[in-house]
């Protein structure tokens, strides 16, 4: 029995995003693993993920409950037929309210951030290498390269240097007030592909993205402070920020309500040259990303309803050679929606394209309606389950389709 909820909408426009398919593991119970699914990053035929969730326990002894939270780390591996597996699962210890899963550059470490800490992992078997920074405050991003490991909190951009399983903090540099250094906020980070410049996102001052260029042994200079295209009256609020795979344009996310392009020089450096809005009603922007062959970018986040009063979580953009974008496609959902014979993305929270760019995994949750106009929570995600193993479909052969309340979707991504 095929669910045609679940099936790519055939009349999808060219350069469209099309749904493509739902992992799902179920534990003994039947019920989904991965409620609370949040981080996502892919590295080759590698998905890891990170969920953070509690569930109320009961002690016999005490005669006495209380919300016990949990913090996993996935690993999810493509095989050579496309189908996903299960392959690692790790418990997260020290560190509580996971949020994202970051990539060393030479993809060998993991780097996990939570509500008050980063821990550190071994990529290849999730070994919990330590954590670090218990007294920073909130981490806001993580970036690593090489032995340096670049961590926003606060007003400060901070350099670790790794020896081992060691980290050392070796340099602070802190917002220096109206003139001078600027790190208002610093949040997101992101780095230029031949590693030279890194690129940090501010909010709450005057500008919106402070630039730094990266010595030979990681040391940061700072070089260059700089708006948007468009003037802020109440200040710039970035949350956001990606850099294209040619190096040529970053693109950032203001004030969940705007998308600020920049030209990058060879030297990295920067002319604010457009500023598209996102929509009056988006009220969270999580992420911005650019395909591998610099062809898309998606904002991913609660950007604003729909006709059918629907969330959009993703808006798909096709990149010009200079750059610039042009608005394709804003989802919702997939299936006949207007007829309640669909699935709609009631959240989206982190996002990561393919290696190839071929598809856009997702992570949130999902309303899955029935066409009676009854519909049922659900978040995509993976599981827990060690053993290598084929993963359910949504429904079985005997025609049983699973409840999908917890899942990680695929879309494809169109070519240009």
């Amino acid at each position: 029995m095929l669910d045609t909820r679940l099936t790519p909408h055939l009349g999808a426009e060219t350069g469209a995003l099309d749904y493509d398919s739902l992992f799902d593991v179920k534990d003994e119970q039947g019920n989904s693993i991965f409620t609370g699914v949040q981080g996502i990053t892919v590295v080759g035929d590698k998905i890891y993920l990170v969920r953070t969730h509690s569930d109320w326990v009961y002690d016999e002894t005490t005669g006495t409950g209380q919300d016990v939270e949990s913090n996993v780390l996935y690993l999810v591996e493509r095989d050579t037929d496309g189908a996903l597996y299960m392959t690692k699962s790790t418990d997260i210890t020290g560190l509580t309210g996971a949020t994202q899963v970051r990539v060393s550059n030479d993809g060998n470490s993991l780097y996990v951030i939570g509500a008050d800490n980063i821990a550190l992992f071994d990529a290849s078997d999730l070994h919990e290498i330590g954590n670090v920074g218990s007294d920073l405050g909130m981490v806001r991003d993580v970036l690593a390269q090489g032995d340096k490991v670049y961590v926003t909190s606060g007003d400060s951009l901070l350099v670790f240097t790794r020896s081992g399983e060691t980290l050392t903090l070796t340099t602070t540099l802190s917002d220096a007030g109206d003139t001078g250094l600027q790190l208002d906020g610093a949040n997101a980070l992101t780095l230029s592909p031949d590693g030279k410049t890194l690129f940090v996102a501010t909010s709450g001052g005057d500008t919106v993205v402070s630039r730094f260029s990266v010595g030979d042994d990681g040391t940061l200079t700072y070089q260059q402070v700089i708006a948007g295209s468009t003037a802020s009256e109440e200040g710039y609020y970035a949350s956001a920020i990606t850099v294209s795979p040619d190096g040529k344009s970053l693109y950032v996310v203001d004030n969940n309500t705007s998308l600020h392009i920049f030209a990058v020089a060879q030297d990295g450096t920067l002319t604010a040259t457009s500023t598209l809005p996102i929509g009056e009603d988006a009220t969270s922007v999580k992420q911005v990303l650019v395909s591998p062959d610099g062809t898309s970018v998606v904002i991913t986040g609660e950007l604003g309803r729909s006709e059918n009063y629907n969330t959009y979580g993703v808006i798909l953009y096709a990149r010009a050679t200079d750059g610039s974008l042009t608005q394709l496609q804003a989802v919702e959902g997939f299936g006949d929606i207007a007829n309640y014979n669909g699935t709609t993305l009631n959240e989206v929270r982190y996002a990561s394209f393919s290696a190839y760019g071929k598809q856009l995994y997702l992570t949130g949750t999902l309303n899955y309606d029935t066409p009676e106009g009854s519909s049922s929570s659900i978040s995509f995600p993976p599981a827990r389950p060690l053993r290598k193993e084929a993963m359910p479909s949504p429904c079985s052969p005997e025609g049983r389709c699973l409840p999908l309340s917890t899942m990680k979707a695929a879309i494809k991504v169109p070519r240009w």
